[in-house]
């Protein structure tokens, strides 16, 4: 995999994290190695949780990024 200049972060639907970059690891501080398999939990905040999940949800189910 090309190296990119950006964190990139890819989750299944899920919430599981599968692509962490060399990147990722820099701007939050997370081996690879110890974020492939967590939830994006792992880099939201507590308090902002329960948000970002029902966002989250609501942009999985819609399954073209819109979320009205």
């Amino acid at each position: 995999m090309t190296e990119s200049a950006a964190a990139l972060v890819f989750a299944e639907p899920s919430g599981i994290i599968r692509i962490w970059t060399s990147r990722a690891e820099s701007l939050f501080g997370h081996r690879a190695a110890d974020a492939i398999g967590q939830t994006l939990d792992l880099i939201v905040p507590a308090e902002y949780r329960a948000r970002h999940w029902a966002g989250f949800r609501a942009a999985m189910a819609a399954g073209d990024g819109n979320i009205d």
